[in-house]
């Protein structure tokens, strides 16, 4: 568990000082694939993966992230999301178009100025429910104390992600 917990600190690290410029939406699974990236630490033997970065909805800044270690036999899976506004949310809760409740972690709230504020989260994910998503997309609400924002990814970006984590 300590080693799960070490991959997640460095997938959040590596979501909260990766953020560039946006990309326009792709528009295929290849697109995604071919934007996704791939990078190893040698020292923890582990191998990251990032969709491109996309704005869903209400929501600024989505991608999908994932992470293989040689120890753990089952990649971890998730979705961060960055949200800027001028007003807090205080995102507490997820639940998909399905009614499932999703596993929402809070990773930072910012002030970056008077009148703009910074909300991280990460959804934690498994392939089950990716595989699942290949055929109908994600359709996720954000729940918070002062409203909700929705996050939608087509089929094809998750099946283009996907590609890129399996090496097809």
């Amino acid at each position: 568990m300590k080693l799960r917990s070490k991959i997640i600190y460095i997938i959040i690290t590596f979501f909260l000082t990766g953020c560039a410029t946006l990309t326009p939406f792709p528009k295929t699974s290849d697109e995604v694939y071919l934007g996704s990236s791939v990078s190893d630490d040698p020292y923890t033997k582990t191998i990251y993966f990032t969709s491109p970065e996309v704005c869903s909805g209400g929501v600024d800044v989505i991608k999908l992230a994932s992470a293989k270690t040689c120890d753990i036999q089952i990649p971890y899976y998730s979705l961060m999301a960055m949200d800027y506004s001028d007003k807090w949310m205080f995102y507490e809760s997820a639940r998909d178009i399905n009614g499932n409740v999703l596993d929402l972690k809070v990773l930072d709230r910012e002030v970056l100025s008077a009148n703009l504020i910074r909300e991280c989260i990460v959804i934690h994910l498994n392939r089950e429910y990716l595989d699942q998503a290949i055929n109908h997309g994600m359709d996720i609400r954000l729940e918070g104390e002062r409203g909700n924002s929705q996050i939608f990814l087509p089929a094809f970006f998750i099946e283009g992600f996907l590609r890129k984590v399996d090496g097809k």
